[in-house]
């Protein structure tokens, strides 16, 4: 049975799922299956369930696609590889394929790709595109395994490369399992013993249309209990934007006449704002999911202007204005805050200044219960850090942690090991190398604690140091061969006595100085080696040694994410059957594209305040609320569309669209703060003061 539980709260849908959970499953060993979009989501939920039944566990916080891959389980999709892998077996492939006819785009854009970077750039890309399809468009990938083809372009050349794929690695793909496993599921195929007896579906405010296709079929074997969380208690899914009635009306000729299509608005922003959550209530009445009582909804009331707001948009009431001369106008407080500032970092301080003086007018108020997001936490995070670690003002400190940093950028090993990487195609200047050692892993790894590397810095300096290993390396950089102003050269002079193999005793500078020559010249050594382009095996074999080398003996936990990431070279360089090379430059493509997407166990909800992205804290109540970043083209995000995407080319109502989830994220937001609301962006220019504009969802929000 699919039962749907909906409420304005997320307290109050938690609250209700441990109502359900104290019914004890069947098999009192097994695991409750409670299904998330997120880590943050899994974290609030397991205390807030720890807190309502006094006792919680056996429990599996599960994403869709990873349940619905385990109840597929057939052995011949284990084949198929993931992403990585597939970016890879692309890689390989696209050599064949470009003499034929339908590649002849792409041939005119690899022909002159001298390093190989944009034939690894095409292969994600088009890994991408078809992930997207398995996921959006399966009835295409269908259409393709029956050797269906349309009259398009890119299509014939996509077909190719998918039939090159299916060869190689069977027809039992995503796509084809999925629609076993459903096949199966409404037949009573599938044993009771594989199914778990009761699925919970919790905060989830979209769903692919493949996905909605399998929580229906599983509700006819077991039950599945959607708890989402819904803007309005009223039915919205006839509510059309003022730009979306426009678009309709010029298309059925109806001119300025609203009433011709029998179109509302109802609250504004509850019309612009909601249209991702819209199809997927629709998708879910449609799907006949029982509503158990009682209701859910719970007034904020009309106390501050942050209530009244959310208790219009929850019984769908217009706001005040001409189209409603009897509704009474907003009493403005500071319960909303739209904070208008010079940069990044002033928004920072403007953001402290704020949680200090909320801290001391709010009772109760503490840390854990602020949450600041923006659409990228880590162009914010150098601010972050050097703005609520500071307390010289005599200010208490604020405790605080920063979620969803990219493993290349919030790891240190990680990136030392991707700053190494650069620097081996570097000219090596001064300053990228004293940076690589600023990190914490590569300095250990030289043996010198941070006094030592200031003195070897000073030194280094007096000595002149610019750029180049020697003269041979600056000549094979198409410069002139002259040995001055060269690191070798300086050690020569620093370490005159070292370099004759004096056995004189050295004062504590030059010991340093030599344990910092020692370890540049693994890096001088890797530069020369790591030249010649290479297998992607034989790539994750020598950087894997290499890096182990530069944190030799530190013992570093953190480590374990760069270790995880050649791990995962490795396992994605098994696809690659032949020995085909590829650059440095194209393969450290990869490595940061693989770390740029992946995020670390991040510290959400940690005693402090949380910073994140938008994504994982979507829809957690906090009593404050604070979005950062809220710029004019920065938010809602443009999303990079392949030219060749014919999911973008062809939507289809479901379809993933970057800029309507953002406006969903927005309003959830907006409902999730208990208190107070802070929103800022970047208003003026920090050279000439001159104004600029907020994101237009900003700008919704104050008309």
């Amino acid at each position: 049975m699919l039962y749907l539980y909906a409420g304005n709260r997320l307290e109050g849908l938690a609250d209700s799922l441990a109502e359900t959970l104290r019914t004890p499953l069947p098999d009192l060993f097994a695991r409750e299956t409670i299904v998330v979009q997120s880590r943050g989501m899994s974290r609030w939920l397991s205390l807030r369930l720890a807190e309502r039944l006094g006792v919680w566990a056996q429990a599996e916080f599960i994403y869709p696609a990873v349940l619905i891959e385990r109840l597929c389980d057939d052995p011949r999709g284990g084949r198929w590889p993931d992403r990585d892998g597939l970016v890879w077996a692309l890689w390989e492939a696209l050599p064949e394929c470009l003499a034929r006819p339908e590649f002849e785009a792409l041939r005119s854009y690899l022909a002159d790709d001298g390093d190989g970077v944009k034939r690894i750039q095409l292969a994600r890309r088009v890994a991408d595109v078809l992930d997207k399809y398995l996921a959006y468009r399966p009835d295409l990938i269908r259409r393709w395994d029956r050797g269906e083809v349309a009259d398009d372009a890119d299509e014939r050349w996509q077909a190719v490369l998918w039939r090159i794929l299916t060869e190689r690695y069977g027809p039992f793909h995503r796509a084809s399992r999925q629609e076993t496993l459903r096949r199966r599921l409404r037949a009573g195929d599938v044993p009771a013993d594989r199914l778990p007896a009761r699925v919970a579906v919790f905060g989830i405010s979209a769903l692919p249309p493949a996905q909605m296709d399998f929580f229906e079929a599983l509700a006819l074997r077991a039950d599945v209990r959607f708890f989402v969380m819904n803007p309005c208690r009223a039915y919205w899914g006839d509510l059309r934007s003022d730009r979306e009635q426009t678009a309709l009306l010029a298309r059925a000729g109806a001119e300025d006449d609203p009433t011709a299509l029998h179109l509302e608005v109802g609250h504004p922003l509850l019309a612009s704002l909601g249209r991702a959550g819209r199809f997927f209530f629709d998708r879910l009445i449609d799907a006949n999911a029982v509503e158990p009582p009682p209701p859910r909804y719970e007034s904020p009331g009309e106390d501050t202007l942050l209530a009244r707001l959310q208790s219009d948009l929850l019984d769908l009431r217009a706001p005040p204005g001409p189209d409603a001369p009897d509704v009474p106008p907003y009493r403005y407080d500071e319960s909303i805050q739209i904070l208008s500032c010079h940069s990044e970092m002033r928004e920072i301080e403007v953001l402290r200044d704020r949680l200090l003086a909320l801290f001391e007018t709010r009772p109760g108020l503490e840390p854990r219960d602020v949450i600041v997001m923006a659409p990228d936490i880590e162009r914010y995070a150098a601010a972050i850090e050097a703005v609520f670690d500071r307390s010289a003002d005599g200010s208490p400190r604020i405790p605080y942690a920063i979620a969803d940093r990219p493993a290349g950028a919030g790891n240190p090993a990680a990136r030392a090991l991707a700053l190494t990487l650069r620097l081996l195609e570097s000219r090596f200047a001064f300053a990228d190398v004293l940076a690589l050692f600023d990190l914490d892993p590569v300095r250990r790894g030289a043996g010198l604690d941070e006094t030592e590397l200031d003195r070897v810095r000073d030194r280094l300096r007096e000595a002149r140091v610019r750029w180049g290993i020697d003269a041979e390396h600056r000549a094979a950089l198409g410069q002139p061969r002259f040995n001055d102003n060269t690191w070798r050269a300086a050690f020569a002079r620093l370490l005159p006595a070292a370099d004759a193999g004096a056995a004189a005793e050295d004062d504590a500078d030059r010991s340093a100085l030599r344990r910092f020559r020692d370890y540049v010249e693994i890096l001088f050594e890797a530069a020369a080696q790591f030249q010649a382009p290479r297998a992607p095996r034989a790539w994750a074999e020598d950087i894997g040694r290499l890096f182990e080398r530069l944190i030799a003996g530190t013992d570093d936990k953190t480590a374990e994410v760069a270790r995880a990431a050649l791990a995962g070279l490795r396992a994605a360089a098994a696809e690659v059957r032949g020995d085909a090379p590829v650059s440095l430059r194209a393969l450290r493509t990869w490595l940061d594209d693989r770390w740029a997407a992946e995020r670390p166990t991040s510290p959400y909800l940690a005693r402090g305040v949380t910073f994140g992205n938008l994504v994982p804290m979507r829809g957690i109540p906090f009593r404050v609320v604070a979005l950062l970043g809220m710029n004019d083209g920065d938010f809602p995000r443009r999303e990079a569309v392949a030219e060749f995407d014919r999911v973008a080319r062809q939507p289809r109502p479901g379809d993933r669209n970057r800029r309507a989830e953002d406006r969903y994220l927005f309003l959830e937001a907006l409902l999730s703060a208990r208190d107070t609301l802070l929103i800022s962006y970047v208003g003026q220019s920090i050279r000439d003061n001159r104004e600029r504009p907020a994101s237009t969802l900003v700008r919704e929000l104050l008309e």
